[in-house]
């Protein structure tokens, strides 16, 4: 095998492996969605949003105000606030937000029992929209991935890993229980 010959068969078996990780990959997620799209935590709110403000800030993700306090992070200086599209927890508004684009909240439902936060954005251009909601004595959340662009075109999806890691630290229990129903990803 000539040399030439040698690095194609390696290239395209590298290849060949990077499909089967990208396929194993999206497995978990489509397995993941199916698992956490209607998941309801039986905690409060409160304590729920505190962990997952928490699983943000690991993530590297800046917050604002009284959440950037929560998880012992410096605050925003009153002109990077000015540019920033990070908002510290405020109470849910409008009637088009990512828990009703979701199927998770009814337009109609009332804006008092939700709430929501957003992230700057970080050195790669991605930040978090953080979306909550009180259900009955437990409750929903969303953590919607936005990765923007340099012609100001935001690609926002579900991000289901960053919500299994909030189930991780408030129940060990039901986060391997799920985890041992996905797909292997083989690394």
């Amino acid at each position: 095998m000539t040399r030439h010959a040698a690095w194609l068969a390696l290239g395209l078996l590298a290849a060949t492996a990077g499909c089967a990780s990208v396929r194993a990959q999206h497995a978990r997620t489509v397995e993941l969605e199916k698992q956490l799209k209607d998941y309801r935590f039986e905690k409060p709110l409160d304590e729920v949003w505190q962990q997952a403000r928490l699983v943000l800030a690991a993530a590297g993700f800046r917050l604002v105000g009284t959440d950037a306090a929560a998880v012992g992070q410096e605050n925003l200086n009153a002109v990077q606030r000015i540019f920033s599209p990070a908002h510290e927890t405020a109470p849910g508004q409008g009637e088009n937000g990512p828990l009703e684009k979701i199927g998770l909240l009814k337009p109609e439902k009332d804006a008092s029992s939700r709430q929501f936060l957003d992230t700057e954005w970080n050195q790669y251009f991605e930040r978090y929209h953080l979306d909550g909601m009180s259900d009955g004595d437990g409750c929903r959340i969303a953590f919607i991935h936005i990765k923007g662009d340099f012609d100001h075109y935001d690609k926002a999806s579900r991000d289901w890993e960053m919500e299994l890691d909030v189930i991780r630290r408030l129940d060990p229990d039901e986060a391997a229980r799920i985890e041992a129903n996905l797909p292997q990803t083989g690394g």
